[in-house]
């Protein structure tokens, strides 16, 4: 354990508020002599807590000196906020990757070799479609970037297990890869609301059919499943259509996506 008192740096990665709640507690309790932020960070900071002068600007590349151990930031614009970025201590090979690789996961277990591999691949993607997938063409390139930077042991994200060995490294880094590159997958997804089920009629008409033709399926009536679940299930679908009620004349928006 550390005491408060003799933490004299916070680094700010994200400005979202389950990140940055009790900032102004914390800097008030350790008075810190320095809080980094990315440039687009420090205007968030200070918006949510007028902490103006307080706050410390760091821009894309930027390396530090703490005490003896360089730290290097990476702005990832738009993953998932304007402010984000990502802290890199070379010497440790430890990648504070914020937002990115976590999962709304708690387990006793700190680390993701610690883990059933099914459960991490269901919550790493279901943490990738609701919050990542809009911005899949902003994460390939800062994937591709990080597979090339071979002496990275522990990836330590904000949300979820640690993944601290080369094997689960390049097993996040894979499905990151597979996940931002939307390429359509063997399932036709199905999603639907109805009033008077006549459009759940049709979502069971399109999924028989599209099961006669040996074709896998999933339907979703939203009267039932999370959206959070819709989105998740998109990552591995071929084709989704989708029903609404438009009205409650009887309208409904079909959109057959390749």
């Amino acid at each position: 354990m550390v005491d408060p008192k003799e933490i004299t740096v916070i680094v700010s990665n994200h400005a979202e508020m389950d990140h940055t709640g009790c900032l102004v507690d914390v800097i008030d309790l350790v008075k810190p002599d320095k809080v980094y932020a990315s440039v687009k960070g420090v205007e968030a900071l200070d918006r949510h807590f007028g902490l103006g002068s307080r706050l410390t600007a760091v821009r894309d590349g930027e390396t530090i000196g703490l005490e003896s151990v360089p730290m290097t930031f990476i702005e990832t614009r738009m993953l998932h906020w304007p402010d984000s970025m990502v802290s890199w201590l070379p010497g440790d090979g430890l990648l504070f990757s914020q937002d990115a690789f976590g999962m709304h996961l708690a387990t006793y277990e700190r680390f993701a070799d610690q883990i059933d591999i099914d459960i991490l691949r269901e919550e790493a993607g279901k943490y990738y479609a609701n919050i990542l997938l809009p911005y899949s063409t902003l994460i390939r390139a800062p994937s591709k970037s990080s597979e090339k930077r071979g002496n990275t042991h522990y990836h330590r994200s904000d949300h979820g297990p640690i993944w601290r060995t080369p094997d689960d490294i390049g097993t996040i880094m894979g499905w990151y890869g597979e996940w931002s590159a939307q390429k359509p997958g063997p399932t036709v997804l199905i999603v639907y609301d109805t009033m008077w089920q006549s459009t759940a009629l049709m979502a069971r008409a399109i999924a028989d059919g599209a099961f006669s033709a040996g074709v896998g399926v999933r339907v979703l009536p939203l009267t039932a499943a999370h959206r959070s679940d819709v989105a998740t299930e998109l990552l591995g679908a071929e084709r989704s259509w989708s029903a609404v009620p438009l009205s409650t004349m009887g309208f409904f928006l079909g959109l057959p996506t390749p």
